[in-house]
């Protein structure tokens, strides 16, 4: 046992060094977008990159670092457990993508019913597709 009364090997009696460099890359609440106004700025003024799992919209914003807003509608995903599940699938692709995110990108992502099927693995690397095909569009080359 440690001073701190918890088993010397467990995750909250490590120091922050000992931990794995992912356990530091969380969402903070600065990196969500909640205001309305912005969500609507974002839905009509950004073109959408489609993909199987979701729907991606990408724009520069004015803060320090990406903010990621989710949408899971009750007409996609009617029970509120399977809601949960694309909501928190997306917030871990998003939390694990971020660097590849410029500093202050306000993201907008809409799930779609297919991310149910999919591990957290398979909607991380659908979502950096959808953030290199969002960039090479806004740089002017084909989107393919």
């Amino acid at each position: 046992m440690c001073v701190s009364g918890l088993p010397s090997g467990s995750a909250l009696g490590k120091e922050a060094s000992d931990r794995h460099p992912s356990d530091r890359l969380t969402l903070r609440p600065d990196q969500r977008i909640n205001d309305p106004v912005v969500f609507r700025d974002i839905l009509t003024s950004v073109p959408a990159v489609v993909g199987r799992l979701m729907v991606l919209r990408i724009r520069e914003g004015d803060g320090r670092r990406p903010r990621i807003g989710l949408i899971t509608s009750k007409r996609t995903f009617r029970r509120a457990v399977d809601r949960s599940r694309a909501r928190r699938l997306m917030r871990e692709a998003f939390r694990r993508a971020q660097h590849e995110l410029e500093a202050g990108s306000d993201l907008v992502v809409i799930g779609r019913q297919a991310i149910l099927q999919e591990k957290a693995q398979a909607v991380y690397r659908e979502m950096l597709r959808l953030i290199e095909k969002a960039r090479r569009r806004s740089s002017g080359g084909r989107g393919a």
